[in-house]
């Protein structure tokens, strides 16, 4: 995630009405993968999830294997992060967002791909610097723990992906509040203003478009106006009946 959008960061758009550079997230930045495997085998996680891949009964029994995978995820959350890298990261937020927050997003090497797209298998938070609700370490760990979510196991393996080889990266950029989170179901085009999108809606929570603060929510499919100047949801164009 983080090298394809640092891609998206060079390609200039050349068709009629949304001619010019594609808008990414400003002063984003990535945690490589060697960090997660540092971390990975001094919290212990690496040798207990080698135990479990060599029991068969973890592989053919799903609520062992789940009980098992909390076990690796455990690890990797009650392992205090390398001082050095847990003061780099915190001075690169603070440096490009201050106190702001951020979202830590994960970016492994088995999502994104053209025969693994890994969507909605890992998590990503939030952090900012400085408050104790939201710290840095705990938003690190968190999305390198999300790599042995039960889910994001069982589909790696039905796409025979190597357990083995499975990493996380981490991507940092800008929190957008009150965004709208989805995966979208269809480009529908460009109205003049913003780039129009069908989302699922079921469960989604968009910015109310009353005036009114908060989030609705939205059970149906849904068109949404995503502008160009920015990347944020403009508006919800209309919602479907269907």
């Amino acid at each position: 995630k983080a090298a394809q959008l640092a891609e998206l960061g060079h390609v200039v758009s050349a068709r009629p009405g949304c001619a010019g550079p594609i808008p990414v997230p400003e002063h984003a930045f990535a945690i490589p993968v060697v960090h997660y495997f540092e971390h990975f085998a001094a919290s212990g996680a690496e040798t207990l999830l080698a135990e479990l891949l060599a029991d068969d009964e973890f592989r053919t029994n799903p609520v062992l294997r789940s009980e098992g995978l909390a076990r690796v995820r455990a690890r990797i959350l009650e392992y205090p992060v390398e001082r050095g890298l847990l003061e780099d990261v915190g001075d690169a937020v603070r440096t490009r967002f201050g106190n702001e927050r951020v979202r830590f997003r994960s970016s492994s090497n088995t999502e994104d791909l053209s025969e693994f797209n890994g969507a909605g298998l890992y998590t990503s938070t939030s952090a900012a610097v400085g408050d104790s609700t939201r710290p840095v370490d705990d938003a690190l760990r968190t999305v390198w723990a999300s790599l042995w979510n039960a889910r994001a196991y069982d589909e790696r393996e039905l796409a025979n992906v190597d357990q083995r080889s499975a990493a996380m990266g981490v991507l940092v950029h800008g929190a957008f509040l009150g965004e709208l989170a989805g995966e979208g179901d269809e480009l529908l085009g460009h109205d003049g203003s913003g780039l129009l999108a069908q989302l699922p809606g079921a469960g989604l929570g968009v910015p109310d478009v009353g005036g009114r603060e908060g989030l609705d929510r939205v059970d149906r499919p849904l068109h949404v106006a995503v502008g160009l100047d920015t990347g944020h949801l403009t508006r919800v164009c209309r919602r479907l009946d269907r």
